[in-house]
């Protein structure tokens, strides 16, 4: 009974012309032709209503890269800076390299 239900669904499509694939017959095409490519956009839209955000969590928060920008920026009586990026990375406790991609970005997100 099953596999004549299966059958008869199966006829139904055929007749509006959409195509039934057998046992071991593969889908192939690309994206667009199976619903278009968004990019994910509907599935981060939806994951934000549910409180959620993408990628990793921030190792500084905002004053945090503040405080670095300042001790950064700060030069004593030669012209030379006070601090080192290292010095900095220490005080802050993050690795130099982290500390560096904070202060190459031209805004602070927390």
């Amino acid at each position: 009974m099953v596999v004549q239900r299966a059958r008869g669904d199966a006829e139904q499509l055929g007749d509006r012309g959409d195509r039934v694939l057998g046992v071991g017959q593969h889908v192939t095409g690309s994206p667009q032709e199976f619903g278009g490519d968004d990019g994910g956009a509907a599935a981060g839209a939806a994951a934000g209503t549910r409180g959620r955000t993408g990628g990793r969590k921030k190792k500084l928060k905002a004053y945090q890269v503040e405080r670095a920008r300042q001790m950064y920026e700060q030069t004593g009586d030669d012209g030379k800076r006070t601090y080192t990026v290292q010095q900095i990375a220490d005080e802050i406790g993050v690795k130099r390299t982290t500390l560096n991609g904070y202060l190459n970005r031209k805004t602070t997100t927390s």
